[in-house]
């Protein structure tokens, strides 16, 4: 058995938090459209982020999601402004970095948010660490 599939089928390896996943999930984003070298590169690393941003609101969308409504509302329409601007960006020369400090706002924001949890869980989610389950 791979060392890979050993990993988890162990019930106590490090899990990401849903938190963390979503600041990787920026981070990523965010390192894909700075390293974008060609315009080839630059509309993948557009496509990437669009498809992120919809899936926040989709996420946003869902009577499972725990934010308060206004909340809610404020990411829709932040969604709804990251993915147009992906888009339009695909086609058009426009600068980047408008979403690269949105998305860096919210990498700020879900660590901070992680910094107001309660004892181990939010020294792990604030320092990016893995929480063990």
């Amino acid at each position: 058995m791979s060392r890979g599939v050993r990993h988890y089928q162990n019930p106590s390896y490090d899990a990401a938090t849903p938190r963390e996943n979503e600041i990787v999930a920026f981070r990523l984003a965010n390192a894909g459209l700075e390293a974008a070298s060609n315009q080839d590169e630059r509309i993948r690393a557009l496509f990437k982020n669009q498809q992120l941003w919809s899936v926040i609101l989709k996420d946003v969308g869902t009577e499972e999601n725990g934010l308060p409504s206004d909340l809610k509302a404020q990411i829709a329409e932040l969604s709804l402004w990251a993915m147009t601007y992906s888009t339009v960006a695909m086609t058009r020369d426009l600068a980047l970095e408008p979403l690269l400090r949105v998305n860096q706002d919210m990498v700020d924001g879900l660590r901070a948010q992680a910094a107001n949890m309660p004892g181990e869980m939010a020294q792990a989610a604030a320092s990016g660490a893995r929480i063990a389950v």
